[in-house]
């Protein structure tokens, strides 16, 4: 489990939940608050861990890992860019704020 206060990183609770059940309690569980040491975890057969798509995506065509089921859930959080009204765009930053919605926009 992912030890962390970022509200949009999913608990197993709430991954349960979004499946429909409410009674799961898992017995065991190590709860960690570095991410890649929950997947490196899961690489070696020590348990299962949620997984974000972009960091789990190459492990799933290189064999690492495995879904354990075609589940899946989402809490629907995002990433705005933004920038004041009153400040002139430099080129730099606008050619990058173009590049980001172009990466997200083929994700």
């Amino acid at each position: 489990m992912l030890d962390d206060g970022q509200r949009q990183w999913m608990s197993w609770q709430a991954w349960f939940a979004h499946q429909g059940v409410h009674d799961a309690n898992p017995r065991t569980f190590l709860t960690s608050n570095q991410y890649p040491i929950l997947l490196q975890l899961a690489i070696e057969g020590q348990g299962i861990a949620l997984g974000w798509r972009h960091m789990i995506d190459g492990c799933l065509r290189q064999g690492l890992l495995v879904r354990a089921c075609e589940a899946s859930a989402s809490l629907g959080g995002g990433y705005y860019v933004i920038w004041p009204r009153d400040r002139m765009e430099p080129a730099a930053a606008r050619a990058f704020r173009n590049w980001m919605v172009r990466q997200a926009t083929t994700a």
